[in-house]
């Protein structure tokens, strides 16, 4: 405008016009650091949430693996004394299997013969003992193992009964 005070008028304009444009982006700022600082917020809360649910849950967890070892060594345990049976057996079968087939050779080597299923035989025993002492070992070592993870159990069993 034109005339007396019409500087003054388009400065006053001016000036509230950056006053509305500077209110909005304060307004802007706020409300983006608001949301910023909500959503730090429930981050925070969620992980504290997990964190609390984990610890509720982590008696019933070690439980769950304890009886999960148990049935393992369990099934372990059936196919190593089916393995042992097989293993026990062999020795029946070399003895048939040498019967049928060198019976004609028999008496032409029999010296060596009898020397060889000897010194098999007492392989076989040899190899047969020390697996049947090395199961014994691991079945005493697992017996006691156990023994401590039954505890466990119980201890978990009442710490889930007080829950």
């Amino acid at each position: 405008r034109k005339g007396p005070g019409g500087s003054q008028f388009a400065a006053l304009r001016r000036r509230r016009a950056a006053l509305l444009l500077q209110a909005g982006a304060r307004g802007m700022r706020d409300r983006r650091r608001v949301r910023h600082l909500h959503n730090c917020a429930r981050r925070i809360q969620q992980k504290e949430r997990y964190r609390r649910l984990l610890r509720a849950k982590a008696p019933m967890i070690e439980a769950l693996i304890i009886i999960q070892r148990i049935w393992r060594g369990t099934r372990e345990r059936e196919v190593l004394t089916e393995r042992l049976e097989n293993l026990n057996k062999m020795p029946a079968y070399a003895k048939g299997y040498l019967w049928r087939n060198c019976q004609s050779k028999r008496y032409e080597t029999a010296a060596t013969d009898i020397q060889r299923i000897y010194r098999g035989l007492c392989n076989r025993e040899a190899t047969i003992t020390e697996f049947i002492q090395a199961t014994y070992l691991q079945a005493w070592w697992r017996g006691k193992r156990e023994q401590l993870r039954f505890q466990k159990v119980v201890t978990a069993r009442w710490k889930l009964r007080g829950l």
